[in-house]
């Protein structure tokens, strides 16, 4: 994993059903500068992708990104990961969670 001013702060692994397009991750920048997202992407454990092309995140702002539903996947019945890729396939952030932290339906998981 690399140093990146984009982070993964947060993600609603279990939203109210129906889940299927509704499961959300949030970015933030920590830099003093503009970010574009164009190539990035993210990824679930399975190698699953949902593309982050036309976000572009201001200095010290968050985004919420609604995942599509046919990339990845966000497992509330179990452990998870969420990667943040840059476009040369680097991780930049990686985040897990326990099926613990998501048995509250609706509820965002902080990281």
């Amino acid at each position: 994993m690399t140093s990146t001013p984009i982070r993964i702060a947060a993600a609603l692994v279990n939203p109210d059903n129906p889940e299927e397009g509704r499961e959300t991750v949030t970015l933030i920048n920590v830099s003093d500068q503009i970010m574009r997202l164009d190539g990035w992407r993210l990824e679930d454990g399975e190698g699953r992708r949902d593309s982050l092309t036309g976000y572009d995140l201001g200095a010290g702002d968050a985004v919420r990104v609604r995942l599509s539903g046919a990339g990845i996947r966000l497992k509330n019945r179990d452990h998870g990961l969420i990667k943040l890729v840059a476009p040369d396939d680097t991780i930049v952030h990686e985040v897990t969670y326990l099926k613990k932290d998501v048995k509250n339906e609706g509820w965002t998981v902080l990281f």
